[in-house]
């Protein structure tokens, strides 16, 4: 199979799933392999706690210290936790999580 292999050669598409794939203008496996959806995140390289900016999305490699609080209803979920590493500890802000049913 090759980048230039058409959606509908592939196992378990049919007409009905290729017309779907079609109109967000995915025709070929090359196409859905460079597909992203409008709402995902890039991770960079993790930072120390040390060197952790507000209002950025971030990865941080550490331990997770103390109690982990987890709070909310079915539709919302808030999590509270330390994450501590050898340049410092931080209380993450609450992170809001969607769940979709």
């Amino acid at each position: 199979m090759i980048e230039k292999t058409d959606i509908g050669d592939l196992k378990g598409i049919g007409e009905k799933t290729k017309k779907l794939f079609e109109k967000i203008n995915i025709h070929t496996v090359g196409d859905l392999i460079r597909y992203y959806p409008h709402g995902y995140d890039v991770y960079e390289e993790a930072v120390p706690v040390s060197e952790l900016e507000e209002d950025k999305i971030q990865t941080v490699t550490g331990a997770i210290y103390g109690r982990v609080q987890v709070s909310g209803s079915s539709r919302m979920q808030v999590t509270t936790l330390y994450v501590k590493d050898i340049t410092g500890t931080f209380l993450s802000p609450s992170q809001n999580s969607s769940v979709e049913h």
